[in-house]
């Protein structure tokens, strides 16, 4: 597994609002927002239930995650970073557990 750099460490543990996008049987996107944290240098965000998206993870484990960042560029927009994570497999659901930590699975 790669070690995250310290800069998307930074991204990962703000209370940034992060969209998980996975497919659809059809093809489509589903976009949800989720809360994340790490665990290490693993990300995990919360599922309350065995909802569209954990539907769609086990199905096809390719997902996205965007993630707002703090701070605007030079021309006013807000920072963002996105991340593909591709498996030939999706990580069991026992792994995907709330790790948020502030009021505010492995993707």
């Amino acid at each position: 597994m790669a070690v995250l750099p310290d800069s998307a460490r930074e991204v990962l543990e703000s209370d940034g609002l992060a969209h998980l996008v996975t497919l659809n049987p059809d093809g489509s996107p589903q976009v949800t927002c989720v809360w994340i944290g790490l665990e290490g240098d693993e990300i995990v965000c919360a599922h309350l239930g065995r909802f569209q998206k954990v539907k769609n993870i086990e199905r096809d484990p390719r997902v996205t995650l965007s993630v707002e960042a703090p701070g605007e560029n030079e021309i006013g927009m807000k920072h963002s970073s996105t991340g593909r994570h591709e498996s030939p497999r999706a990580a069991p659901l026992s792994s995907c557990r709330s790790s948020r930590r502030r009021t505010s699975g492995p993707v």
